[in-house]
């Protein structure tokens, strides 16, 4: 693990390079509620950092484990790159998050996992319907990896 004060530094003056998740089951997405900045109490995919050297399918299985504690299926699909920036960050530089992002679509491999959240990340999770994530209130990164992950015929 890199140092706190270290990400910082890191943290405000590169991108960061994320995979992001589109988990789904059924016609349901899993979001979470976010607990800390960027997007603090706004409902968003689980993701998180790529690690040096890490194969991308290998990301995206620690990540599902980590942030929901879901095993997925390594057959996940690439959906859509994304260039995220926004205003807030995690350290108070006042220099907002810059994230380069791979999204993945991938499902759980038994459906009748349980969610279990990384408490220090989320406050919530929930399964909401990809339409009602599309036509509601949700962050536009949100709708757009949901609706990419629809708009194809894989998971």
């Amino acid at each position: 693990m890199i140092a706190t004060d270290l990400y910082s530094k890191i943290h405000s003056l590169l991108p960061i390079a994320c995979i992001d998740l589109v988990i789904v089951r059924h016609n349901t997405v899993l979001l979470v509620k976010r607990k800390n900045e960027p997007l603090r109490d706004q409902w968003f995919i689980p993701g998180g950092r790529l690690i040096r050297n890490e194969p991308i399918i290998d990301a995206v299985e620690r990540i599902a484990q980590e942030e929901v504690g879901l095993t997925v299926s390594r057959a996940a699909h690439f959906v859509r790159f994304d260039n995220l920036i926004l205003d807030t960050d995690p350290f108070g530089h006042g220099l907002g998050t810059h994230t380069m992002s791979l999204v993945f679509a991938t499902k759980a491999t038994d459906d009748n996992q349980v969610v279990v959240l990384d408490s220090t990340q989320h406050d919530y999770a929930d399964w909401i319907r990809y339409d009602k994530v599309i036509d509601g209130e949700y962050h536009h990164y949100v709708k757009q990896a949901v609706l990419a992950r629809f708009n194809h015929s894989y998971v």
